[in-house]
């Protein structure tokens, strides 16, 4: 198939440091899944304790019923979003893009780095607090399409 020249990127490289990790490639891919498929409860088990943040540790990794269509992960174990999302990543990418936001106009593009989201974060968490939200209370925000 030959790409006009005119065309949109269709393909993108790679980032090197990603390509570096080796995660990237077929192999590895093919090996993982192997992993997966051959010991899920090993596999994800793992993978859980090496990418995330635990605030609980889980009993049981999996547990499945095929007659009943009920399958439950990480039973008992618990986790904070805005750690493994946030909180997790300052120390080593505060500094670097954590949201891209483009505008409806051309070129209007806001970058916030990790640090500058955490802020925001914990400033909002703070006006929720003096607003009387406690845990466990469920709310819901409407906002137009800005980055906050």
């Amino acid at each position: 198939m030959t790409i006009p020249s005119d065309s949109p990127q269709l393909l993108y490289p790679v980032p090197s440091q990603a390509a570096l990790s080796g995660a990237t490639s077929m192999a590895k891919y093919s090996e993982m899944y192997g992993e997966s498929v051959r010991d899920p409860r090993g596999f994800w088990d793992s993978l859980a304790r090496s990418t995330l943040q635990w605030d609980q540790e889980w009993s049981e990794v999996l547990q499945w019923d095929f007659q009943t269509a009920e399958v439950k992960w990480f039973i008992g174990g618990r986790l904070n979003v805005s750690v493994n999302c946030l909180d997790r990543h300052l120390s080593t990418r505060g500094e670097k893009t954590a949201i891209i936001w483009e505008g409806n106009e051309p070129g209007e593009v806001h970058r916030i780095t990790f640090r500058e989201l955490h802020e925001k974060v914990c400033l909002a968490a703070s006006l929720l607090r003096h607003l009387g939200i406690k845990k466990g209370d469920r709310i819901a925000l409407y906002l137009p399409m800005i980055p906050e």
